[in-house]
């Protein structure tokens, strides 16, 4: 299944065009993610999430005093030895949400007194 969230018809059949010949990532293998087909990444073509919290403590010019409101999206297709998010970059800790789910996380992180949200992603997602 494919979520999209787009603002007009044109764009929505642009998104389309992109996941039939998935050239989202610098690796461009080309499957047709529209039939459920998974490319060199392994990612369904929903959204997929592998955490979100109130991040602290880092860049604090960004974060400021409650955090940045850090969603961790799952699936790379860097694959680098010495990664540190393992286990979100290869998607073993991950869950399928909507876009409704996706809106009341940041509505979450919001209520959480975050700063701002940032959309930590492995892969290139089409959230239009």
């Amino acid at each position: 299944m494919i979520t999209l969230l787009c603002y007009n018809k044109k764009m929505e059949d642009d998104l389309l065009k992109l996941y039939k010949n998935c050239k989202l990532c610098p690796r461009r293998c080309g499957v047709d993610r529209t039939a459920g087909k998974k490319g060199f990444c392994q990612a369904p073509s929903d959204i997929t999430i592998s955490a979100y919290m109130a991040h602290r403590f880092e860049e604090p010019p960004i974060s400021g005093d409650n955090g940045s409101g850090t969603i961790f999206f799952s699936y790379c297709t860097s694959r680098c030895s010495y990664c540190q998010n393992y286990s979100f970059s290869r998607g073993k800790k991950s869950k399928i949400i909507s876009v409704k789910d996706l809106a009341d996380i940041m509505l979450k992180l919001q209520e959480k007194g975050c700063h701002n949200i940032i959309l930590l992603r492995q892969r290139i997602i089409a959230l239009l």
